[in-house]
């Protein structure tokens, strides 16, 4: 935005009207002076004097031309210095004028916290947001050590895994992204495709009780301890700790300083495409999402312009909107259903989607 400095107009003609009517008058009563004496001559008596009151006696005319012309000179170099002194100020206000000043939005280098910006509202993949992600330990590197599991053969999910697995054509070296992974081995979606088919991904568990057990099993992908967020920037929860039914607290907020209750811990929460934009990942060949009926919030924030998902697992029975929402959501974003798995234990009710742009 461009702001001018306005000066009035007329300002600097005043200045220089006054001054040449100035000049004129002094070059007049000084080096003419006999156009004033014979002004003057008729205020005199015939003998020379002055005609006025009494003891006013006589006077010599050209002493007060001279007098008159003194003082005149005095007062014209002052009006000189003043348009003198006026111009320059003129010439500078009209170079700042037209001079670009910072607009509105600009960053004045005022330093705001991380930690606020992380409040949102920043755009998915802001560099902040990814520097944050990596400077903060967000995101940490796949283990070196070898896996620490329950049972080191056993493919754990409830079927989810057998389903993708199929609709990928028994892929490898594929890459995951799994949305509530618990402790890393209990009920997992895509321990058996790190483990047995080379896949590489990415581990997210809100809950950190629920992280540092993830944490031992040395699984073989990057991790976050960071909850995935329901709006399309950062922004940070209170999150309700119950293994595997811990989710985002939507009733409880607490303000800065606060204590927290037993059993909640507030938490960053990232968009998924802040995550992924992390780690330079633009293509996703199973994404499983179980986060306790924030599935399609989630969901929403996702720019599938940006991204491409092949195959997606959605738990359903927990989002507010049921089945069918998920089901008619998924379908306006080009996906359809390739299968569904459920339990009569409710441990698993989900959606497997197939991405229409794969065959």
């Amino acid at each position: 935005m461009e702001r001018k400095l306005r000066i009035p107009g007329n300002f600097s003609e005043s200045l220089q009207s006054m001054n040449k009517r100035c000049i004129s008058w002094m070059h007049m009563r000084c080096f003419c002076p006999e156009v004033y004496l014979t002004r003057e001559a008729e205020t005199l008596g015939d003998g020379g004097e002055l005609l006025g009151g009494e003891g006013q006696g006589t006077s010599d005319p050209m002493k007060y031309t001279h007098l008159y012309g003194f003082v005149w000179i005095i007062g014209a170099s002052f009006v000189l210095f003043l348009y003198f002194y006026a111009s320059r100020f003129h010439q500078h206000a009209v170079s700042r004028a037209t001079v670009a000043l910072p607009s509105s939005n600009t960053d004045y280098g005022v330093s705001v916290p991380l930690e606020e910006l992380m409040k949102g509202p920043l755009a998915q993949n802001d560099s902040r947001i990814l520097d944050y992600i990596w400077k903060r330990n967000f995101i940490r590197a796949p283990s070196k050590l070898p896996y620490n599991l329950s049972n080191a053969k056993l493919d754990p999910s409830m079927g989810q895994s057998i389903i993708v697995k199929h609709a990928l054509n028994e892929m490898r070296n594929g890459f995951f992204v799994e949305c509530g992974a618990l402790d890393g081995e209990t009920r997992s979606n895509t321990l058996m495709l790190e483990r047995d088919y080379g896949w590489q991904g990415l581990l997210i568990e809100g809950d950190p009780k629920n992280f540092e057990r993830l944490i031992t099993k040395n699984r073989k992908a990057w991790s976050s301890d960071a909850c995935l967020a329901t709006k399309r920037f950062p922004h940070q929860v209170i999150f309700k700790q119950h293994f595997n039914m811990g989710k985002i607290s939507s009733k409880m907020t607490i303000q800065d300083g606060a204590e927290i209750p037993w059993g909640f811990a507030k938490v960053q929460c990232f968009p998924l495409f802040s995550l992924l934009s992390a780690l330079n990942i633009s293509v996703v060949d199973y994404l499983s999402l179980d986060v306790e009926g924030n599935e399609l919030d989630v969901l929403r924030t996702v720019p599938f312009d940006a991204i491409l998902i092949k195959v997606l697992s959605v738990e359903y029975v927990h989002d507010k909107g049921g089945r069918e929402a998920v089901k008619k959501f998924m379908t306006s974003k080009g996906f359809r259903i390739f299968g569904e798995v459920r339990d009569p234990r409710n441990l698993a009710n989900d959606f497997i989607f197939v991405n229409n742009r794969i065959s």
